[in-house]
């Protein structure tokens, strides 16, 4: 099954600062307390200065400390690696924004010359869960297998760029970035990890 894509007009530790080390910057942003809301739309997402190009929503199921950390090793692979430069025909820098417990908070693939992508979940907390039990009257109901209250942060991933005009012959390379995005959304979904296709 495939994620919906919305357009608009253990070793994790070491693999991530390695990865920050040797291929991009990451950048510590200060812990934010989030609150739980409701019927969130992404658009806390979207920081000022930037504009909302395309959101997806994210099953609560999936980690998204995992999530992630592999859609920014994909973004490091898929845009700033020499294929990547020989696929869009353009030089990019992608950097993680990371909390202080070091977890990618966000993606930011600047596209040299052209505009900012920037990737990150919505500031909605949604429950989490992976089992199912039954109420007094022997109802099934969804559950966690904990035995308590589990929230995610982020309902929706949501995709925007910094808000200044692009080229008419650069846009569809920004349109080719957010489908590839998209595709890896997609992936991780279907696959557990952006980097599998139908084909592997």
């Amino acid at each position: 099954m495939m994620m919906p894509v919305q357009h608009s007009a253990s070793s994790t530790s070491s693999l991530r600062h390695s990865s920050c080390r040797l291929r991009a910057r990451c950048v510590r942003k200060p812990r934010v307390i989030r609150v739980r809301s409701e019927g969130s739309d992404g658009s806390s997402a979207v920081i000022s200065g930037f504009a909302y190009l395309s959101k997806a929503e994210i099953p609560s199921r999936i980690p998204r400390s995992d999530f992630m950390k592999q859609m920014f090793r994909w973004a490091v692979q898929e845009y700033e690696s020499a294929a990547g430069r020989e696929n869009y025909g353009l030089p990019m820098e992608v950097k993680a924004e990371e909390s202080e417990e070091g977890e990618v908070t966000a993606i930011v693939v600047d596209v040299k010359g052209v505009t900012t992508l920037r990737a990150q979940m919505d500031d909605e907390e949604v429950q989490v869960f992976d089992t199912v039990s039954k109420d007094k009257e022997g109802n099934a109901i969804p559950a966690h297998s904990m035995g308590k209250t589990v929230y995610e942060q982020g309902r929706y991933f949501v995709i925007s760029r910094i808000d200044t005009p692009i080229e008419a012959d650069r846009k569809p390379t920004v349109r080719a970035m957010l489908e590839n995005f998209g595709g890896a959304v997609n992936a991780y979904y279907a696959f557990g990890s952006p980097f599998s296709t139908d084909e592997t």
